[in-house]
């Protein structure tokens, strides 16, 4: 598989769906590189809901400057413009723009709604997951 570790393909359950990177608890934590000049990123992928791991991750990325949102394909992710389960996500992002054509792009929030729409599920960690008070 590619190199960002996606793996535990096999015979397992997969599910589309997305991580708002900016949302995470570990966001916070973990020093950004030097030169990261994103404001937003939201991660969507294939994900193996049986036995973790992944076909493939694409990012959806808004620069700081200038205000402009672009989609980061590794390399395991080129399937994602043949997949029919992506597919339908690029489908409704053309339409958006079709829809909005003076807007510019559409932020985060509207992409997660548009997402949300199409089935996929929010996998974003907002709570670290050992924090979590289980009483």
């Amino acid at each position: 598989m590619g190199q960002r570790g996606c793996v535990g393909m096999g015979e397992h359950t997969y599910r589309a769906g997305f991580t708002v990177y900016n949302e995470t608890w570990y966001s916070k934590v973990i020093p950004r590189k030097a030169g990261y000049d994103h404001r937003a990123e939201i991660t969507v992928g294939i994900y193996n809901e049986t036995g973790g791991g992944c076909e493939y991750e694409i990012g959806i990325v808004w620069k700081r400057d200038p205000d402009l949102m672009f989609v980061r394909v590794w390399n395991d992710g080129l399937a994602a413009f043949t997949d029919p389960r992506m597919v339908g996500m690029f489908a409704a992002l053309a339409q958006w723009r079709r829809d909005n054509p003076r807007k510019g792009e559409p932020d985060p929030a509207e992409i997660v709604e548009m997402l949300t729409a199409l089935g996929f599920t929010d996998r974003t960690e907002r709570v670290e997951a050992r924090k979590v008070d289980r009483s």
